[in-house]
């Protein structure tokens, strides 16, 4: 019993692990005072090209980097048209997903039409080590390793750094951190362009770090989830990993559901539901407030 217990909890920590990676990332774009709903395109398009490289070279290192600068590409477009242009961040965002959506889709296809069925599993890392549980064995990679030393270094950063107190002043008060002598188009940049280059990385763990192979549309609405945990986190690094955790375990309990094929209301389609329910109520009774005063508001003063 002791085990299936540190089973089903273990499980949802490495299940979580990707959603873990990119929330920390957005937690210190949203700390900016950027409302950045483009995770979800970013995470996709590192999933694809750390797929795509790794397969292509060999190297899952060579893939890991081709990813990260995916999601570079993908935030540096998105960050100007947001932060410089002072474009609709909703709108923006919106095109962002649909046009990386689009694009791994058709490259995807293309790719697909080059490789044979046998050929499609790209390099991986191997897990840093496995824990035997009995009955069954969960292997560690350093993604989980890595998600896990986010959490501390994120909130380490934000709240005891010049870097942080930056970041946090861009995020609530833009015009008097301008007279300061902060750029503050320049800060909430280079916060977002982190942001991309984290959330490609978590896109990175759920191809090269965990099942080898890209499926069009894989990331399944886990970058609006991550954004709902950082809402439900109320901006902060540990808030903000205790909601993707809660998800990562919603997602094994999930498995456990569809393994042992339990009886639920609803079925097979109410299981798949099951972690995004579990989201949607977190946020309902979570508790408002804690958002920057200048968040998801464009800076209108000069950035010289």
């Amino acid at each position: 019993m002791l085990n299936a217990i540190i089973l089903f909890i273990l499980s949802g920590l490495v299940m979580g692990t990707p959603l873990l990676i990119m929330s920390m990332g957005g937690v210190i774009t949203e700390r900016s005072g950027t409302l950045n709903l483009g995770l979800e395109g970013t995470m996709l398009t590192g999933a694809f090209f750390s797929y795509y490289f790794a397969i292509t070279t060999g190297s899952v290192w060579l893939g890991l980097l081709g990813g990260i600068a995916g999601g570079l590409v993908i935030a540096l477009f998105h960050g100007i048209a947001m932060i410089y242009w002072n474009t609709n961040q909703v709108v923006t965002a919106v095109a962002i997903n649909m046009a990386a959506l689009g694009i791994t889709n058709t490259l995807m296809g293309k790719f697909s039409m080059t490789t044979s069925a046998g050929n499609n599993i790209s390099p991986g890392f191997e897990p840093l080590f496995k824990i035997n549980l009995g009955e069954a064995i969960i292997g560690v990679n350093w993604f989980f390793i890595l998600a896990l030393i986010m959490i501390p270094l994120t909130w380490f950063v934000i709240q005891k750094t010049t870097i942080g107190l930056a970041i946090r002043a861009v995020g609530e008060y833009p015009t008097a951190a301008a007279t300061m002598g902060i750029r503050v188009r320049r800060v909430r940049m280079l916060c977002f362009l982190y942001s991309g280059a984290i959330a490609a990385l978590a896109g990175a763990a759920l191809t090269i770090g965990d099942v080898r192979v890209f499926v069009n549309n894989m990331t399944a609405g886990k970058g609006f989830i991550a954004f709902a945990c950082i809402v439900f986190g109320r901006y902060t690094a540990m808030g903000t990993a205790f909601g993707a955790l809660v998800f990562g375990i919603s997602e094994a309990f999930r498995n456990y559901i569809q393994i042992f094929a339990w009886s639920i209301p609803g079925g097979y389609m109410t299981s798949i539901m099951i972690p995004y329910i579990i989201t949607l109520l977190l946020l309902i009774f979570s508790k408002q407030g804690n958002a920057p005063k200048a968040w998801a508001i464009p800076y209108e003063g000069d950035d010289n």
